[in-house]
């Protein structure tokens, strides 16, 4: 998980999840979203379970990426939402030479409503 964002409903985060990986070796750039309209969450000392929230698939970035003939970047590092629903990602080369040294910046749609 790198980023978690308030989506425009104002009761649903977006959450971008990734592995490290970058071209074809890549596996997860992924955005779920995570409804916030859950029982309240109860204090639990430490080394009890916690309650869990279910997350919903809202897009898979690789096909995006794929479509766009973008190299896949290892790392979604960022997301930001307009008010028509276009959620903005960023990514992050970290300055260092084994990664394909560039930050791209692009949009895409969250056309999976939540309920």
């Amino acid at each position: 998980m790198s980023e978690i964002t308030l989506l425009g409903d104002g009761r649903t985060v977006a959450i971008v999840e990734r592995d490290d990986r970058i071209g074809k070796d890549a596996r997860v750039k992924r955005i779920y979203g995570v409804d916030l309209r859950v029982p309240s969450v109860t204090w639990r000392p430490p080394g009890e379970p916690l309650d869990t929230v279910a997350k919903r698939l809202l897009r898979d970035v690789l096909g995006d990426l794929d479509a766009r003939s973008i190299s896949v970047p290892d790392k979604l590092e960022g997301a930001a939402v307009t008010a028509d629903g276009r959620l903005y990602l960023v990514t992050d080369d970290d300055g260092v030479e084994d990664n394909l040294g560039e930050t791209l910046f692009f949009s895409v749609r969250l056309d999976t409503a939540f309920p």
